[in-house]
């Protein structure tokens, strides 16, 4: 777990997650996207490159790998597009369930937001399945000029919720989350991989001052 912290630390009165590897686990389908696009434009599949940078968005890690391709942006885009409306793209997603159980506690407490640098596929994929309702406010990238690690999508939910950054808590699961956060000056904890049952379990148990404590 990695934190970036405000001293003294304030309970949060808003809580606002990221979507993709902190909610939702996406990989399986963003290479099932990623791989179908690359062979419809024969460019070999760079596991490490995809890899290092899934936490950009399947259509900005596209926009990415096409860089030497310009002339196939266009396209590669529309046809991203379409595959996520597919049922079979649907089926490769999975919600951490202990994540899912770990907001819903949130939620009876105070404020539950994402900020997410998926696009409006955001909307579709909390309603398949049925979690729309547990937010208060979800920020994706077609609601935004700038994605993360720009600080835009944060500062919306702040603005939206009149409140000082320091009393707002980001979870999220990579890079650009830590560094949005940082920019917008908002405390945060980073969930590094098969940490999500460890973070659910101990802050419902001992709240999360205590949980924070025992990471130094």
């Amino acid at each position: 777990m990695i934190a970036n912290l405000l001293l003294p630390f304030k309970e949060p009165k808003l809580w606002i997650f990221d979507l993709d590897g902190t909610l939702l686990d996406t990989k399986e389908a963003l290479d099932k996207v990623i791989q179908t696009i690359l062979k419809e434009f024969n460019i070999p599949f760079d596991r490490e490159t995809v890899d290092k940078y899934h936490s950009l968005g399947t259509f900005n890690l596209l926009r990415f790998l096409l860089k030497r391709h310009p002339k196939y942006e266009k396209r590669a885009l529309f046809y991203a597009g379409e595959l996520y409306k597919t049922d079979e793209y649907l089926g490769l997603l999975r919600t951490f369930d202990t994540m899912i159980d770990f907001v819903k506690e949130i939620k009876k407490k105070c404020p539950v937001a994402i900020a997410t640098n998926r696009g409006k596929s955001t909307t579709r994929i909390l309603e398949h399945f049925g979690i729309s309702p547990l937010f208060d406010m979800v920020v994706h990238s077609d609601l935004t000029k700038n994605i993360k690690p720009h600080p835009e999508m944060l500062e919306k939910i702040l603005k939206k919720f009149s409140l000082d950054p320091s009393f707002a808590l980001f979870v999220g699961n990579d890079w650009p989350d830590l560094q949005a956060a940082v920019n917008a000056k908002i405390p945060t904890l980073i969930i590094e991989k098969n940490e999500h049952e460890k973070f659910k379990d101990v802050i419902l148990k001992k709240g999360v001052k205590t949980f924070i404590k025992g990471l130094f």
